[in-house]
């Protein structure tokens, strides 16, 4: 038997929102979609680790560059 899912199912557009709602910042969103498309959110959820403020509220810590 397989495992049930907690989470909904998320667009890439709205996978996208969730993260811009969260603080991540996306300078051309075109782009962004498209690499959503071929790479998971789940792929790149690891990578977003050191950017949180904290694990629980996957809020990101903000960066000026």
């Amino acid at each position: 038997m397989r495992g049930i899912y907690q989470l909904p199912f998320l667009s890439y557009r709205e996978q996208m929102d969730l993260l811009k709602n969260r603080g991540l910042f996306f300078e051309n969103e075109i782009q962004a979609l498209k690499v959503f498309e071929h790479i998971s959110y789940c792929r790149f959820n690891g990578y977003f680790h050191p950017f949180w403020i904290d694990k629980q509220s996957k809020v990101f810590k903000k960066y000026l560059l």
